[in-house]
């Protein structure tokens, strides 16, 4: 089994890709570039701390990260415990 190391142009973390999944790369690049073109217009948004494109309102990602917006999942699941440990 072959892999390949992906640069994903949304998060610009590193994926490695197996055979099956190096046949849909270029459908990934075309949907990543898609995705990046819909939060450069300002029509979604990225969370910063799972990558994964939102079109709710978003939320502060402190402590978690100084900058950007994080989805309501992670919100709920990553964020807000953070803040009550820090209580």
């Amino acid at each position: 089994m072959a892999y390949m190391i992906y640069i994903n142009q949304v998060t610009g973390q590193m994926e490695e890709l197996n055979d099956k999944e190096l046949d849909d790369m270029i459908l990934k690049r075309v949907m990543d570039s898609r995705k990046m073109q819909r939060v450069r217009a300002g029509t979604s948004k990225l969370c910063v701390l799972c990558g994964i494109e939102f079109l709710e309102w978003g939320n502060d990602p402190w402590p978690l990260a100084s900058e950007g917006w994080c989805c309501d999942r992670c919100n709920a699941t990553r964020v807000i415990p953070a803040r009550l440990k820090q209580l």
